[in-house]
This record gives C-alpha cells, sequence and structure tokens, in this order.
C-alpha cells in the first residue's frame, strides 16, 4: 500500500506533508502507565488562549480556508482535544494505540489519525473531498466531508484531520496500523514521528515499525 497527496490538494496548498507509522501492534485497553502518559500530556499542553497561535494548529486552520472549509464548524481534531483538555484538563481513555496518538497530538497540535491497514483496500491518496460527499463517522453519524482534505483507498473515503470514518478505525481486533499524522506546514516532523515509535516501544508491544514522509504531490 502506497500513500500520496493529490495534486489537486497540493496545489491549493503547498506544504502539506504526512507523517506516516506503520506497524502491527495488539490494541489493547489503556494501562495505569499510558494513562499517567495522557495526563503528564494534558498538564503540559498551552492554555485555552493560546491554542490558535500553535504553529500547526494556525496551519491547519489556514489550510482549511484554502480548501473552501470552516475551520471553526470544522475544527481540526488536534485543536479539538486542545479546547477539551484547556476545559477538563484531561481525556476519557479509548484505548492504547488511540491514547498514545492523542497524547502527541495535545503536546504538539497536530492532527493525528490512526487506522486499520486490514480494512484498506490498494492505495490511498489524500485529496480535497468533492461537493456532495458525506461518509459514516465514528460515531455512526452522516458526517459532511465535502472541501475537506480526505484520505480515499480503493472503496472511497475513509479518514480526515477533523473526522475519521468508522470504516477504518482502530479496534481491540485491529492488529497492522496505519497511523497519519495531517502536517500543513514545511517544518521537519522527523523528530516527532521518531517521539511515536519510542511511546510504541515503551508502551506496546508494536514491532515491524516503519516510518515515512510524503511532502510531494502524486505525479500525474
Amino acid at each position: 500500500m502506497e500513500v500520496y497527496i493529490s495534486k489537486k490538494l497540493s496545489d491549493r496548498w503547498p506544504q502539506t506533508q504526512l507523517g506516516l507509522v506503520r506497524y502491527d501492534v495488539s490494541v489493547k485497553p489503556s494501562d495505569p502507565a499510558i494513562r499517567a502518559a495522557v495526563e503528564a500530556a494534558c498538564k503540559e499542553a498551552v492554555p485555552g488562549d493560546q491554542i490558535s497561535k500553535l504553529p500547526a494548529v494556525h496551519e491547519t486552520r489556514e489550510a482549511y480556508k484554502a480548501f473552501g472549509k470552516s475551520p471553526s464548524k470544522y475544527r481540526n481534531a488536534g485543536e479539538a482535544l486542545l479546547r477539551q483538555v484547556a476545559k477538563k484538563h484531561t481525556l476519557p481513555a479509548v484505548n492504547a494505540i488511540v491514547d498514545l496518538q492523542n497524547s502527541v497530538s495535545i503536546m504538539t497540535g497536530y492532527s493525528i489519525g490512526s487506522y486499520d491497514i486490514d480494512q484498506l483496500e490498494g492505495h490511498v491518496i489524500f485529496d480535497i473531498a468533492p461537493e456532495p460527499s458525506s461518509y459514516q463517522d465514528i460515531h455512526g453519524h452522516s458526517f459532511n466531508i465535502a472541501h475537506l482534505p480526505v484520505l480515499y483507498d480503493e472503496t472511497g473515503p475513509f479518514g480526515n484531520p477533523t473526522r475519521d470514518s468508522a470504516r477504518a478505525m482502530i479496534t481491540e481486533q485491529s492488529r497492522h496500523i496505519l497511523t497519519v499524522f495531517y502536517v500543513f506546514g514545511s517544518e521537519d516532523i522527523a523528530d516527532v514521528l521518531l517521539g511515536f515509535e519510542d511511546l510504541l516501544k515503551q508502551y506496546t508491544d508494536a514491532e515491524q515499525i516503519e516510518l515515512s514522509i510524503v511532502d510531494v504531490p502524486q505525479a500525474d
């Protein structure tokens, strides 16, 4: 499976990057050590009045405007998590993988999604969704993805920086995972990916970990 950025999306926002982490893992409930790591990240998160100034959050909001989507009505996941932490000073437990990715998200401001590779077909392309477009989100609701930057496989759309679909969501039956860092700036994200790899090694049984960065559009 290869992952590409569409030329249409790249033309609209040339700084777009995808940080990719592929690995095999047993998805389990978060243990006390993982929850402690999440709580520590929450304590270090920026205060509410500083969230929109974080480079990762600001860049994503500006990219959404360029794509024709309201960044306030369709708030990206990184910003949404930070605002939840600012209000409640914690995050609910989901599972080990999602909780670790959320801890990285609130420390960096990046929107991050993790997907079950076994539920995907063929290659993946990151593209701007046309009008009209929707899918069933992880809460079972129809979600309007038109004008959002969206991940597509050969079956259709399955993920974006605001809200993922139910089709490829991580469950405790998932074994082969693709974690995607949605980046809309030109900064070097190699250290961020390495940091997530370290968390996987420290807190899970992840193996066959592969890191890569996609920052050029798919060739015509």
